[in-house]
């Protein structure tokens, strides 16, 4: 049987650190880690090999399925069997399965790959579309995904259930200036505007340096973004619609972005 320790106070400072990473994307940055809430996911991170720092069960999972608890603690470095009251506590879900792992973040520097598919977000920040926008992505053949400065944390709670675990398969790239990344990297942006002028997508013929672009919920894709894209392209849209929002949006560009890409 594997090594774990009882918790039974409210004032235990590992659960207060749980709370932390759940609630902060300071604390998430500052320490390197974050929280992956429910059986599935859990195991997705351990297949995926992220190292795993602590695993916190309740004492009802513990006692109606101690063999899954003990396959986990075999691969976390502390383990603790949580009280049930106090484990409701630090979970983001309304109804927890009674797992909890706290595990170092994937890393950002993954590189761009030879023919590689790319979409890159420019400053989105609703947790849940990027969480969306990967699982297209990953559904569709995407290689990777680019966030800027001003995105939301890929690693979030609500990202990582938006998502259903492909932000801890699908390597996310980091760039702190969009429009000099993709320079560098030899990459051309097709960025979704709204824009009467801008090319309609049934129209884009794409090239293969071709990097998706999706903007803020709120502005849209930034000026320098737009100033250094290759091509603004559009969603027409009928009725009284007027715009979709990022998800939405991002799940048309990529299908027809991979779909031409096969052709």
């Amino acid at each position: 049987m594997s090594k774990f320790s009882e918790i039974s106070s409210k004032d235990n400072n590992y659960l207060k650190f749980v709370d932390k990473l759940q609630t902060s994307a300071k604390a998430r940055s500052e320490y390197n880690l974050f929280v992956l809430e429910g059986l599935r996911i859990c195991r997705d991170a351990v297949d995926c090999g992220l190292s795993v720092e602590y695993t916190f069960v309740s004492s009802s999972f513990y006692e109606r399925t101690p063999e899954i608890a003990e396959s986990f603690f075999e691969v976390s470095k502390l383990n603790y069997v949580v009280k049930d009251s106090l484990f409701l506590k630090v979970c983001d879900t309304k109804s927890p399965q009674g797992i909890i792992v706290v595990a170092q973040k994937p890393s950002l520097n993954s590189k761009i790959t030879e023919n590689g598919r790319y979409v890159a977000l420019d400053s989105v920040q609703d947790t849940a579309n990027l969480g969306a926008i990967a699982r297209t992505a990953e559904a569709l053949g995407i290689n990777g995904i680019i966030i800027n400065e001003g995105c939301c944390d890929p690693y979030s709670p609500k990202s990582l259930r938006s998502s259903m675990g492909t932000v801890l398969r699908m390597p996310i790239l980091f760039a702190d200036d969009l429009p000099r990344y993709l320079n560098d990297n030899n990459l051309t942006a097709v960025s979704f505007v709204l824009d009467d002028n801008a090319v309609p997508i049934d129209s884009i013929q794409y090239l293969q340096r071709d990097v998706i672009v999706i903007g803020n919920e709120a502005n849209g894709v930034s000026t320098a973004v737009k100033d250094a894209s290759r091509l603004l392209a559009t969603i027409p849209m009928a009725g009284k619609v007027q715009s979709l929002n990022a998800a939405s949006a991002a799940a048309i560009a990529i299908y027809d972005y991979t779909k031409k890409a096969r052709l």
